[in-house]
Formats: structure tokens, C-alpha cells, sequence
């Protein structure tokens, strides 16, 4: 994620926040594998279904953001927010 040569220079914002959603998805993920055994011993369908949706929600969004990601940069593909302007051109009639 970090070259060599970055190692003297500032960290920036963008890949601070890139850092912290890391953590903070993992940490995410981890925990709610952690309830997974609380969970799964409660008898109240309903608890273990919110669970299991809470759970396919991180999962779904964890491989979208780091999974996806990877892809997309190892295709050379442009990520939407990266792609440049569309320029549009007006006719007064």
C-alpha cells in the first residue's frame, strides 16, 4: 500500500481514511464472526435472522471495498469517482 520512498513523507488524508475503513471493516467483520457463536446458541429466530442479514451486509461490503477494489486496480479499470470530466457542449439556437 505504501512504497518505500513514501516512508518520509506525510501521510495523507486520503490514505489515512483509507487505513481507518481497513481497520474499521475488519474489525467489522471479526466481530460480527465473534457473535456468530452467541447468536447461533440464542433460540430467538428472530435475533439470528437480524444477525444473519447484519452479517451478509459486511460481508457483501467488505468484499466490495477491498476485493472489488483490488480487481478494478489490477484491470487497469478506472474507479467512478477517478474518471475525468465529461465536457458538454451547448448549441444556442
Amino acid at each position: 500500500m505504501f512504497s518505500s520512498a513514501s516512508l518520509d513523507a506525510p501521510i495523507s488524508f486520503r490514505e489515512c481514511c483509507g487505513v481507518l475503513a481497513l481497520l474499521l471493516s475488519w474489525t467489522a467483520l471479526l466481530a460480527n464472526f465473534a457473535l456468530l457463536v452467541w447468536i447461533a446458541a440464542t433460540d430467538s429466530w428472530k435475533v439470528q435472522m437480524f444477525f444473519f442479514i447484519s452479517l451478509a451486509f459486511t460481508i457483501v461490503t467488505f468484499v466490495g471495498h477491498h476485493v472489488g477494489a483490488y480487481l478494478l486496480e489490477a484491470t487497469g479499470e478506472q474507479r467512478p469517482l477517478n474518471r475525468p470530466q465529461q465536457t458538454t457542449q451547448r448549441v444556442v439556437v
